[in-house]
């Protein structure tokens, strides 16, 4: 067997026995870590929609979607809105959008 070939094969298994160590580590977890949320809030508060309404349950707006690549206001409601890009469609179109935190009609 060449030297060559010999340092490779050595280098092989010492990678290989370092992923093994790596992989079967079983340190505990500092006790610092936090839980993971499935939830958080933004760090900031999106601005209001022009022309935006609703009640305590939600917050609604009336957007006329354009015949070419265009955004409109989601509007904000508990910390959430923005705006979203869309591409261009067919025909114009009227759309109410509705952004709540609960589900208003049961959708899946």
């Amino acid at each position: 067997m060449s030297a060559n070939l010999r340092v490779v094969l050595a280098l092989v298994v010492i990678a290989i026995g370092a992923a093994c160590g790596r992989a079967t580590n079983t340190a505990a977890l500092p006790s610092t870590v936090a839980p993971a949320t499935a939830f958080r809030m933004p760090a900031t508060t999106p601005l209001r929609c022009a022309r935006q309404h609703g009640t305590k349950k939600y917050a609604q707006l009336d957007v006329t979607l354009k015949t070419h690549e265009s955004d409109f206001c989601v509007p904000a409601f508990h910390g959430y809105g923005g705006t979203i890009e869309y591409p261009a469609v067919e025909r114009s179109a009227k759309v109410v959008l509705r952004s709540a935190i609960t589900n208003l009609y049961d959708d899946p």
